[in-house]
């Protein structure tokens, strides 16, 4: 008697059987998903300061006139480096 292939005999459930099974083969090779917010500027210390209205829509007009798509922190940053090197 010849044997009938396993797909044939279980059906659907064969399948499904081995679909599942192939598909824990895979997931289990993949690295652990990563926790938290990802490191955009490198190591550093956070700087807490409050700003007036007037000082932020100054800092908002150099960002536009800047031309650029940068977030108010970054216009922040590069304007003390420019100040800095005027500074020496």
């Amino acid at each position: 008697m010849p044997r009938a292939e396993p797909n044939k005999i279980l059906g659907r459930v064969g399948s499904w059987y081995q679909k599942a099974s192939h598909t824990r083969f895979v997931t289990s090779k993949m690295p652990p998903p990563k926790n938290g917010r990802p490191r955009t500027t490198g190591p550093g210390e956070p700087q807490v300061v409050r700003m007036h209205a007037e000082q932020l829509a100054a800092i908002d007009a150099w960002i536009r006139a800047a031309g650029e798509d940068i977030s108010r922190p970054e216009a922040i940053r590069r304007l003390v480096e420019l100040g800095l090197k005027v500074r020496k």
